[in-house]
């Protein structure tokens, strides 16, 4: 029985020093705020001084030189200031951990309420798929499509305007194509042969789209409420405005497979970038689907399959049919044409 009053009492020993160290620390913060309101003031009183000092011909050198070095001063006081503020704040998150949680979740709540519900759901799928339970995430590849269809399968219809090509584009891309496959053809197909012809379109559609968009090959995603992480094969990133779509490569042609590793990705990406609306593409080259993860729901696009001999295209109008629908939906998210 004393065993156990002695630790009830090492417990309320232990909370009341919690306590004291997080009051101690909001009020270094409440004095950092205060420090930082005084040296703004005074950075102010300088700055008028010295534009008083400037407007005034009468005034001589030495004056104006002293007010730029009172106001050089006074903002060396405040970057120091600022400093010391975020470490309060620092500090008091160490010592009042539960906090970055509350603000995450608070962020969640007020800029996801439509897409909360989903993520919940998802979460409850990536708990079971994790690869060990003591694991923090799980990995997309270790999701299956029966696993996530309840959450996404019911799509909604992606439309987009339909853009021209680029002039001379569908012939320079089929040459291309044609050096490709008679240079692997007495080799078997392999995933990553599979990419070399799938990133040589999206490369060549998007040329004159370079100053527009970024590629990043083997990028990583981790969401932060979203339990999940892994790599996308592809991420193509606009420069102006950070949308992003997402490329999950159907291996041995399973395109359900490579949509549950797409969507969920996408979730995770608008989960740690705070993104209402990411993008996300599958493919095995002959087959080409566009996704759209938004607030309101999954939006989905299916092209025609494209004829093929080989990787060489023998249907060349449903090979130009896909390579448009490609140009659009990259053209759609950049320009919101």
């Amino acid at each position: 029985m004393q065993d156990i009053v002695d630790d009830d009492t090492i417990v309320k020993a232990a909370e009341a020093d919690a306590r004291s160290d997080l009051a101690a620390a909001d009020k270094r913060l409440a004095d950092a705020r205060h420090d930082l309101a005084v040296a703004r003031h005074d950075l102010a009183v300088a700055r008028h001084d010295l534009a008083v000092a400037e407007a005034q011909s009468e005034r001589d050198e030495d004056d104006i030189k002293q007010c730029k070095e009172y106001v050089k001063q006074y903002r060396q006081h405040v970057a120091t200031t600022l400093k010391l503020l975020n470490a309060a704040q620092e500090a008091a998150l160490e010592l009042y951990p539960s906090s970055r949680k509350r603000k995450r979740e608070e962020r969640v709540d007020e800029a996801y309420k439509a897409r909360k519900d989903r993520w919940n759901k998802l979460n409850e799928v990536l708990n079971k798929r994790k690869k060990s339970q003591t694991a923090e995430t799980c990995g997309f590849s270790y999701v299956s499509w029966s696993d996530v269809h309840p959450i996404f399968g019911h799509f909604r219809e992606l439309e987009f305007n339909k853009q021209d090509l680029p002039n001379g584009i569908k012939d320079q891309l089929l040459g291309v194509i044609k050096v490709y496959d008679d240079l692997t053809k007495s080799s078997s197909k392999t995933e990553s042969q599979v990419f070399v012809f799938i990133n040589a379109v999206l490369c060549y559609l998007c040329k004159d789209l370079k100053n527009d968009l970024v590629f990043t090959y083997e990028g990583d995603v981790s969401g932060s409420y979203v339990i999940a992480d892994g790599k996308f094969k592809l991420i193509m990133s606009d420069r102006k405005n950070g949308s992003k779509i997402c490329l999950a490569e159907a291996k041995k042609d399973n395109m359900d497979q490579g949509e549950a590793q797409c969507l969920v990705g996408c979730e995770a990406v608008s989960d740690s970038e705070a993104k209402v609306n990411v993008y996300g593409i599958v493919s095995n080259y002959i087959e080409w689907i566009f996704l759209a993860s938004k607030n309101d729901g999954i939006y989905r696009y299916k092209t025609p399959t494209i004829g093929c001999d080989g990787f060489y295209p023998s249907d060349h109008q449903s090979f130009e049919r896909v390579l448009v629908d490609i140009y659009s939906f990259v053209c759609m998210v950049i320009n919101n044409k």
